[in-house]
This record gives C-alpha cells, sequence and structure tokens, in this order.
C-alpha cells in the first residue's frame, strides 16, 4: 500500500458539515434528548455556583462600600446560604438524573447497529464485506470514537455556549463606551468604544488560541502514543524467571529498581510530558495575560467612578468564565476531530438498502397449526457466487412430520433453511405456504411461524425464565412446561430463586453459570416456549452427552405435538425418531425416506450410517 492510499480523505468544510449535523441527529436519535441534555446540565450545575457567588459578594462590598445597612447585609447572607443550598440539591438532582439516565444509555449505539441489523436484508449480513465494515464500526464504539464522541460534543458544546452567553450578559456594560466627561489621555481612551471593542477581541482571540493549543497539545500526544513501544513488553522478560529465582537471589527489589529505569526513564514518557507541559505553560500564559489585562481595564474604570467596588469582582468573574467558555466549547468541537472517517463508515452501513419484498398478505391465524410449506424446483445462488448451493429443490413439509435434514458439509441443509425461514429468496422456483407464494406474506407475520435453534444460540445475562421466554413479562406456567419438557424442571428448581435465578454472576453475586448442555436445553425450552407450528432445530443435541441426546430424542413426541418438526443432524441417530429423511448432496436431495426404507436401499444414507456406525454399536436394534 502506497503513501497516498493511506492518507486521510481531504473534505471541503460542505463535507464536513455534513457529516457533522447528521452525527448530532445520530447521537440525538440513539441517546435521546433528555440524556444528553441531562448530561449538559450536569457541566452547567458545575460553573453556576461560581457566577452567584460573584454575585453575591458584589452586592456586599457594594453595599459595605456603601451605606453598608445592617437589614440589607443581613438579607444578602441569608440569600447566599439559601442560594447555595438550592443550588447544590439542583446538582444533587441532576446528577441522579444524569447518572440514572447514563445507565440506561448503556450500550445503547450496539443495540442501535442491532436494530439496523434486524432491518437491512439478511444477504448483508452474510457479505464478508459488510460484515468487516460493521467490526470496524463496532471497534470505532468500543475506542470511543464515531457517534460516541458526538454525545460528549452535544454533551460539551452545550454548557460551554451556554457559559459564554451567560458571562457576556452579566458584563455586557463592561463593552458598552461610557462619557470620558474630565478624563484625558490613556485615561480617556479606557473610556471609549474602541478600547471596550479590543478587551472583548482580546478575551476571544485568547480563548480561541488557548483550545487550540490544547487540541495540538492531544493530538500531539496521540501520536506518540502511536509512536510508543508497548512498555509492558519492555518489562515482560523480567517477569519470565520462575519464583523460586525471585525467591533465592531476593530479586524484589532489584526488579522494581529495573522497572522503573526501563518504563519511567523512557525516552516517550519524557516527550510526553515535555509536549502537556510546553502547551500547559502557554495556556496558563495566556490566561493569567488576559486576566491581568482584564483586571486592569475593570480596575481602571472602578477607580474612575465608571463602576462600583463590588462590580469589579462581577466582572473579573465574569472574564474568567468566558475564557473558560470557549475554551471549553472548543475542546467539545475537539470530539468531532479525525471522526469524519468513522462517521463515513457508519452512514454506509446505515444506508444500507433493505431489498427484500415484504408482503401485504396476513398469515392465516390456525390454532390448529395446519400450515404446509412447499417448495417447487427452487434453486439458489448466494449473492456474488456463480455456483448454486441449492439445485431443483421440490420438497413438501407434511403437517405435523418429523423430518431430518441429513448430509455432509456445504450439501445445502442450512441454505434450505435459510430459504425456509425467508432469510433469502430462492433465485430461481417458488416457496409456497397453504399454497401461496411466502413472498406475498407479510414478513413479519411469516417469519413468526418458525421457532429455531441455532449451533450459535446465545444465552443471555438475565434470568432462566427470562432467557426461556424472550420477555420480562412471561407466562411462568408455560415456562415451566417448556423447562419439563427438555428436563431442565428439577434443576432450575434447585437454584437460589428457581426460575428466576440470574445466568453468569455478571449482575447478581447469586447467579449461575450453565454447563453447554444446560445452555443448549434453555434454547430448546426457548423454541419451544414460542409454541410457533414450526420447529426447526439446527444440531439440537451437540453439547449434550449421549445420555441426554437420547433424553431428548425420547421425549420428540411431546416436544413437536402437533408441531412440524425439522432437524439438521450429524448424528444419525436422531434420524430414527423422524418421519421421513431427506438426503442432501451437492445442493440437491437425492433419497428420501425413513430411516429403516433408507437403510434397506444401500444408498446415499446408507453410506452415511454405516461410516457412524462404531458409534451406535450399543444402540438399541433397529426396526
Amino acid at each position: 500500500m502506497n503513501a497516498e492510499a493511506t492518507q486521510p480523505k481531504k473534505r471541503t468544510l460542505r463535507e464536513k458539515l455534513r457529516i457533522s449535523l447528521r452525527g448530532i441527529r445520530l447521537a440525538f436519535k440513539i441517546y435521546g434528548a433528555k440524556s444528553l441534555l441531562l448530561r449538559a446540565l450536569m457541566y452547567i450545575t458545575e460553573f453556576l455556583p461560581s457566577y452567584f457567588e460573584a454575585f453575591i459578594l458584589a452586592q456586599i462590598v457594594n453595599e459595605l462600600a456603601g451605606d453598608a445597612r445592617k437589614d440589607r447585609l443581613t438579607q444578602l447572607v441569608l440569600l447566599a446560604v439559601g442560594g447555595y443550598f438550592l443550588l447544590y440539591l439542583f446538582a444533587r438532582w441532576v446528577l441522579f438524573q444524569e447518572r440514572s439516565s447514563r445507565i440506561m444509555d448503556w450500550r445503547k449505539d450496539q443495540l442501535y447497529l442491532l436494530s439496523v441489523d434486524n432491518r437491512i436484508s439478511y444477504a448483508y449480513v452474510e457479505d464478508p464485506e459488510i460484515h468487516r465494515l460493521r467490526q470496524r464500526i463496532h471497534e470505532a464504539n468500543k475506542a470511543m470514537n464515531g457517534v460516541t464522541n458526538y454525545r460528549f460534543f452535544i454533551a460539551e458544546a452545550i454548557p460551554g455556549a451556554f457559559n459564554i452567553l451567560l458571562s457576556l450578559s452579566l458584563f455586557f456594560t463592561l463593552f458598552r463606551p461610557v462619557e470620558s466627561g474630565e478624563a484625558t489621555g490613556f485615561a480617556a481612551f479606557l473610556l471609549s468604544a474602541p478600547a471596550s471593542l479590543i478587551l472583548l477581541v482580546l478575551v476571544l482571540a485568547a480563548a480561541f488560541f488557548a483550545a487550540r493549543i490544547r487540541q495540538r497539545a492531544g493530538a500531539l500526544s496521540e501520536k506518540e502514543y502511536g509512536n510508543m513501544p508497548y512498555l509492558a513488553m519492555l518489562s515482560a522478560p523480567l517477569f519470565t524467571a520462575d519464583s523460586d529465582d525471585i525467591a533465592i537471589y531476593n530479586l524484589k527489589a532489584p526488579i522494581l529498581g529495573i522497572m522503573r529505569k526501563r518504563v519511567l526513564g523512557h525516552p516517550f514518557l519524557k516527550r510526553l510530558f515535555r509536549i502537556r507541559n510546553i502547551h500547559d505553560a502557554l495556556v496558563v500564559l495566556l490566561d493569567g495575560l488576559l486576566l491581568g489585562l482584564a483586571l486592569y481595564f475593570v480596575a481602571s474604570r472602578t477607580v474612575l467612578g465608571v463602576y462600583a467596588v463590588g462590580t469589579f469582582l462581577l466582572y473579573r468573574n465574569a472574564l474568567t468564565q468566558l475564557f473558560s467558555g470557549v475554551v471549553f466549547l472548543f475542546g467539545a468541537i475537539g470530539f468531532t476531530r479525525g471522526q469524519d472517517e468513522f462517521m463515513e463508515e457508519l452512514y454506509r452501513y446505515l444506508d444500507l438498502p433493505d431489498t427484500m419484498y415484504k408482503g401485504t398478505l396476513a398469515v392465516e391465524k390456525r390454532e390448529d397449526n395446519r400450515f404446509e410449506i412447499e417448495f417447487q424446483n427452487v434453486s439458489f445462488r448466494y449473492p456474488g457466487s456463480e455456483t448454486y448451493a441449492l439445485r431443483n429443490v421440490n420438497l413438501k413439509f407434511a403437517i405435523g412430520e418429523r423430518l431430518a435434514l441429513v448430509g455432509l458439509n456445504g450439501s445445502g441443509k442450512t441454505t434450505l433453511i435459510k430459504l425456509l425461514c425467508r432469510l433469502y429468496d430462492p433465485t430461481e422456483g417458488k416457496i409456497l405456504l397453504n399454497g401461496i407464494d411466502i413472498s406475498r406474506y407479510r414478513y413479519d407475520e411469516y417469519i413468526a411461524l418458525f421457532s429455531v435453534v441455532f449451533q450459535d444460540f446465545k444465552i443471555f445475562a438475565f434470568s432462566v425464565a427470562e432467557n426461556v421466554a424472550c420477555t420480562p413479562d412471561f407466562d411462568r406456567e408455560r415456562v415451566d412446561t417448556a423447562l419439563e419438557e427438555v428436563g431442565m424442571k428439577e434443576h432450575v428448581a434447585s437454584l437460589p430463586h428457581g426460575m428466576d435465578t440470574a445466568v453468569t454472576k455478571e449482575y447478581e453475586d447469586d447467579g449461575v453459570n450453565l454447563s453447554g448442555g444446560e445452555g443448549q436445553k434453555i434454547a430448546i425450552a426457548r423454541a419451544l416456549y414460542k409454541n410457533a407450528p414450526f420447529l426447526i432445530l439446527d444440531e439440537p443435541t451437540a453439547a449434550l452427552d449421549p445420555m441426554a441426546e437420547a433424553e431428548i430424542y425420547s421425549d420428540l413426541n411431546s416436544m413437536a405435538k402437533n408441531r412440524t418438526t425439522v432437524f439438521i443432524s450429524h448424528r444419525l441417530s436422531s434420524c430414527r425418531f423422524c418421519d421421513e429423511i431427506a438426503v442432501f448432496r451437492e445442493g440437491r436431495i437425492v433419497e428420501r425416506g425413513d430411516h429403516g426404507t433408507l437403510l434397506s436401499e444401500n444408498g446415499a444414507y446408507a453410506e452415511l450410517w454405516n461410516a457412524q456406525a462404531k458409534y451406535y454399536v450399543d444402540s438399541p436394534s433397529e426396526t
């Protein structure tokens, strides 16, 4: 890859604004206005007491320099105490609300991406390039890049702008020219409009340059981190010695000394400290010069009688807050710097179209589950492939039938299930539900007909019951029945809180960790709880031991009930329980029939069976 290819794309100001405005809208969409505004309000409550303090002190000093009325001073002191208390209560309330909201915001970006996954066509999800794109987006979010930074930008830009506006409103008279009266020379200049304008420009310019200095320090620091040797690797050899060596040679102190010399004395840290110290010193210098100039300006006008003595304190605080607000605002803008590449990749993913026709026909509601599906001359090629994964498949799923799909890896079994669940549409041919093309049915109603247990099932850090029902509002009796059908009822009942026991200890100390086999049974119970007309089991007993597997299949009749059940399995022992077996080879169905019939034909199924026969030596004799 040449150097030009690695250079960031140069964008016009218009393009940058387009990216940023969409990023702001997206942040509000994902996190919600309430969450973002609460975080901004939390920052605002941090500097409000400073304004209140400056206002109260100004009033007290003015009163002391004037009539020094006791009742007025008492009122101001009570106002100070009451105001501070109310500001404290308000700040604590905002902090509580913000923290509560932040807990609910946890991983909202990932949930939003998941909703996009569910919206776009399934073909995109399996596309390697799109998968890599999503992985990059995921890693960017984990590294606090992308839309997460726009969340921080909004949360800090609002209080920064608010601080600027509030400080300007407090001392707007500071920049208003006043009558010079008898003042002459430099004193008259201090009272003039140009002097006020110059001070305002200097305040804004100093704050701007201070923000730019901090941004440059941040950029240089990031560059240094990019060139940083992995410091842990510098110390790794120190920990390779056996503990016996450390004890015998008393190496604890020498090791710490060498680590200190290697790590803390590394040139990287020296360069990093130098960058930060120099830039921080420049910011402090700017701040000091500005404050000194502002104090001189305000003090001079105070001496000339333009302002009361206490007002000097108010203006001094307002100038400091203006400087801080501008720095804060530009710091917020810094969150969006360098995010264009991440955001454009995210927009590319979000803009992927859903090309699958969703249909408009309602699926008939049938309590008897009499739904019949038929494949008619179905062929399928994956997007971008010239090879057919399925070729001229004709298959009818008889109502209430137990059908097994067997064959070598890549023979087309899983592809057929994807077409059945309409994750893809056929390249050629039709799939019919009760005689009507499935593409005409409403997509959400059609996929509701299927309960599927995949090999890569997921168990979540919810309660056992919530894992089974996939909802917090579950039917306890139905959960209990599903657990009983998979042989987990007694085990779950023995847990600390029964079906309400948390799975994993991620959120609950008394949570339980399930074994692979237990997790697989929970996944099967989840499919049974849904009680859909079609039950599809993709290697449903892969993580179970032979005894547990036999138990599952012995209860197959009660589990299937009047459902149409489809198995994909490499363990052909499961096929003995099925009404019909379809044998796949190179995308075609080469044999169909029950277990006994296919064995007697001595064909493809018999070949697969005999290859596994040694595992079934102790199995019951075939019938």
